[in-house]
């Protein structure tokens, strides 16, 4: 197994075969890449949405911004660009998000409307 090799750019795996034959055969290969956050297709209007506290505390997020409850999907994902968790109708009763058991950091919210860094303490 190969571990951390989650860079961006080309991937050259080099297998040497020691014997003669020209034959080489794999067996249960498997290749598991992290996308890049790729926020080019959120409408980016800052003016509209806000989140707050920026640094969070006490595990809650808030969002100010209009017809919050017509997003369909949330995703937060770490600054590495791994999606940490989705969270479906994300303010179909509420305007915040609960993030109980994400750890201190800084992260990126991610919605269908728009996209933005916040910190948790």
């Amino acid at each position: 197994m190969i571990d951390n090799i989650n860079v961006s750019g080309d991937i050259i795996i080099k297998i040497v075969n020691p014997i003669t034959t020209n034959r080489v055969a794999i067996d249960d290969l498997s290749w598991t890449c992290f996308n890049s956050l790729g926020t080019s297709d959120v409408k980016k209007d800052k003016s509209q949405f806000a989140i707050y506290p920026n640094p969070v505390k006490n595990n809650e997020l808030f969002v100010k911004g209009e017809n919050l409850s017509t997003i369909v999907k949330a995703e937060i994902y770490d600054l590495s660009g791994k999606l940490i968790e989705v969270i479906a109708n994300p303010f179909k009763n509420s305007n915040k998000i609960n993030l109980k058991g994400i750890t201190k950091g800084n992260y990126i919210l991610k919605t269908d409307r728009f996209s933005t860094k916040f910190i948790v303490e």
